[in-house]
């Protein structure tokens, strides 16, 4: 078994250029690189991405996409705008207040931790579909090297001066499935059909 890894766009080109055995996934909405011999188109793990019925913590709503979910919750000019929760993601400019968590108001690292993380995860586990992380499982227990990047080139959650990168949050979600499959291999089988009655 092979941990998943995060890259950044500006590191990928020369990556898989020197690892052509090696997997790179694009989970950008666009996939602006997945042209490149190497590079994979899976834009199913955008954030922006239109699956319904993703739900708003803090609240009994639900948003159409994640993205909407973080830009519908920004606190700008004193409120919020729920027109961004239906549809595909979509930026709002302005100058960030917080961000709403029911009645509190959440800074920035906080709002990653409460709104932004727990919803990409909720739509990895419940919106993308099956198949598409089941083949990345599968060839990380081959051993296969797979990177993940998108066109934010900051993994660190702490970081506030750029956008996080949902392709490292991707891979945190990625290692800790992989990590419940390895321990559930190594604890024993017990066969209770042996066991005394």
């Amino acid at each position: 078994m092979l941990p998943v890894k995060w890259t950044s766009r500006e590191k990928v080109r020369d990556l898989a250029r020197a690892n052509p055995g090696w997997r790179f996934y694009d989970v950008s909405t666009n996939a602006p690189l997945a042209n490149i011999e190497g590079i994979i188109d899976a834009h199913e793990f955008s954030p922006f991405m239109a699956y319904g019925d993703i739900p708003i913590p803090g609240t009994t709503q639900k948003s159409d996409s994640v993205e909407g979910v973080w830009q519908g919750l920004k606190i700008i000019d004193g409120k919020t705008d729920s027109s961004h929760f239906k549809g595909k993601g979509r930026k709002r400019l302005g100058n960030v207040e917080g961000h709403q968590y029911g009645k509190k108001v959440l800074p920035y690292v906080l709002a990653r931790q409460k709104i932004y993380v727990p919803t990409y995860e909720f739509m990895l586990e419940e919106r993308v579909p099956r198949e598409k992380l089941d083949e990345i499982l599968e060839l990380a227990q081959e051993g296969v090297q797979q990177y993940f990047f998108d066109v934010d080139s900051n993994p660190d959650i702490h970081d506030k001066r750029s956008p996080l990168s949902h392709a490292s949050v991707l891979v945190g979600f990625i290692n800790a499935v992989l990590n419940r499959q390895r321990i559930l291999e190594e604890v024993p089988q017990v066969d209770y059909s042996r066991a005394p009655v």
